[in-house]
C-alpha cells in the first residue's frame, strides 16, 4: 500500500524524469541521420507529448484547479507577483555573487541562451509553455505532502528543483539561485494549494528572462 501511494505521490515526477529522457533518445535515433533542423524536432517533439500526458494524467486535477483559480483570481494574482519578486531579487542577488567568484553565468542558463539564439522558436514554446507545466507537476505537486511543515517542503521541492537544472553539467553551485526560485515557486503552490499559481509564475519568470535576453541584445 505505501508503495503505490508514494507512486501515486510522485507519478508527475516520475513520468518527467521518464519519459521526456526515454522520448528524446527514441525520436532523436530516427531523426538525427536528416540533419540538424530534423534533429532538433527531437527536443521539442518530447516535450510537447511528455507534457500531453502529464495533462491528461492530471485533468481531474487541472479541471478543480481551475474552477479555484477563477474564484480566487486577484487574491491569487497578488500572491504570484510577490513571491515571483522576492524569489527573483534572492536568485538575481546569488548568481551575482557566484559569477563573481567563478566568472561564469550558470552553465544551463549559457545552453538556453545558445538555444535561444540558434532555435528561438522552439525555445520559446518550450520555456514559457512546456516547462513549467512539467516541472511544477514534477517538482511542487509531488513534493506537496512530503512533510506537514509546508516549509520544509518547500526546501526539499527546492533542492530537487535547483539540482535538477545542474546534475547533468556539474555546475553545482549554481543549483543556490535555481533553488531560491523553485522555493518561492512552492510557497506559491502550497500556500494556495493550486498549482496553477507555480505555472504561470514559473512561466512568467521564464517569460520576463526571455524579454531581459532580447533586449540586451537590441541596446
Amino acid at each position: 500500500m505505501k508503495i503505490s501511494k508514494y507512486l501515486n505521490c510522485f507519478k508527475g515526477l516520475l513520468i518527467y524524469l521518464i519519459l521526456s529522457p526515454f522520448l528524446e533518445i527514441i525520436i532523436s535515433r530516427i531523426i538525427h541521420p536528416h540533419g540538424f533542423w530534423f534533429s532538433n524536432i527531437a527536443n521539442l517533439i518530447a516535450p510537447v507529448i511528455t507534457t500531453l500526458v502529464l495533462v491528461i494524467v492530471f485533468q481531474d486535477f487541472f479541471k478543480e484547479k481551475f474552477k479555484d483559480f477563477q474564484k480566487n483570481c486577484s487574491q491569487y494574482l497578488s500572491l504570484i507577483i510577490k513571491y515571483w519578486l522576492v524569489g527573483y531579487i534572492f536568485m538575481t542577488i546569488t548568481n551575482l555573487l557566484i559569477s563573481s567568484i567563478t566568472g561564469n553565468i550558470a552553465i544551463n542558463e549559457e545552453n538556453n541562451r545558445t538555444l535561444l539564439n540558434s532555435l528561438p522558436l522552439y525555445s520559446i514554446i518550450s520555456t514559457i509553455f512546456l516547462a513549467p507545466i512539467c516541472e511544477e507537476l514534477a517538482f511542487r505537486a509531488s513534493f506537496k505532502g512530503i512533510s506537514k511543515n509546508k516549509n520544509v517542503a518547500c526546501l526539499i521541492s527546492a533542492i530537487a528543483f535547483g539540482l535538477m537544472h545542474v546534475i547533468f553539467n556539474g555546475d553545482f553551485l549554481h543549483c543556490i539561485p535555481y533553488a531560491f526560485m523553485g522555493f518561492f515557486l512552492a510557497k506559491s503552490y502550497f500556500e494556495t494549494d493550486n498549482i496553477l499559481c507555480s505555472i504561470l509564475m514559473h512561466s512568467w519568470h521564464n517569460l520576463f528572462c526571455i524579454i531581459l535576453l532580447f533586449l540586451g541584445d537590441t541596446i
